[in-house]
């Protein structure tokens, strides 16, 4: 299995709340579904797939790749 890996496919404008992506909310979670979460960006929620490109499947091993300072909430929630 290879971690899941969310790279950035824009630099965000607005602040975007990465806090659903958890190992704890993500597992067992099939990555068509996880593709489709809705994050809150800025004052709108957005598909995370229209954001990331999305590899990987391993939900325990998380990694995100070209980050920004408008990332927030990263691993908020995490019991692991």
């Amino acid at each position: 299995m290879k971690p899941l890996t969310f790279s950035l496919k824009i630099q965000p404008r607005f602040t975007l709340n990465l806090s659903p992506l958890t190992p704890d909310r993500l597992s067992g979670m099939p990555v068509t579904k996880i593709k489709r979460i809705r994050l809150q960006y800025g004052k709108q929620k957005i598909v995370t797939e229209d954001l990331f490109t999305i590899t990987g499947d391993d939900c325990d091993h998380i990694r995100f790749t070209k980050g920004s300072e408008n990332l927030v909430a990263v691993g908020r929630g995490m019991s692991h």
